[in-house]
């Protein structure tokens, strides 16, 4: 049974805009957990929630093939370090959590709204003593901007 925390009130303001001021900067220093959301997909499609099946899936659009190779060349362009990916705390660069909206929305244990995690964007926690507290929203083209 999953069960949902109360949203703190930190993190609803986190998520209310988008790009905390240097959050970027931080994600570089590394240290954080970020709940990334997949690149931009076609509407076209119908999810049938069948994994293996391509044709099942919504897959990314002709925006969303563009958009995912340059964030992930932005990213170990401008220095943002990885480091596992679906994990805890991270030992040294950032852990990413990577799936749909849903995943932050159980999290929150709210629904988000498209504007608030856009796809492509992440959701960057920074781990504490028992409790992530957030940082805030950066979007895939914030992160991509920022390599000049």
């Amino acid at each position: 049974m999953l069960r949902r925390a109360p949203m703190p009130a930190t993190l609803a303001a986190a998520t209310a805009s988008h790009a905390a001021p240097g959050l970027v900067a931080a994600l570089r220093r590394g240290g954080l957990v970020a709940c990334m959301r997949h690149a931009t997909t076609g509407r076209s499609l119908i999810d049938t929630g069948r994994l293996g099946d391509r044709a099942g899936r919504r897959n990314l659009s002709a925006a969303g093939r563009r958009q995912s190779p340059a964030l992930g060349r932005t990213v170990g362009r401008i220095g943002i370090p990885i480091g596992a990916v679906l994990a805890q705390a991270p030992a040294s660069g950032n852990d990413i959590l990577a799936g749909h909206i849903l995943l932050l929305g159980m999290v929150l244990g709210r629904p988000l709204a498209q504007a608030e995690f856009p796809k492509g964007a992440l959701a960057v926690f920074r781990p504490g003593s028992g409790e992530a507290a957030p940082s805030g929203i950066v979007t895939a083209e914030e992160i991509i901007s920022a390599a000049g």
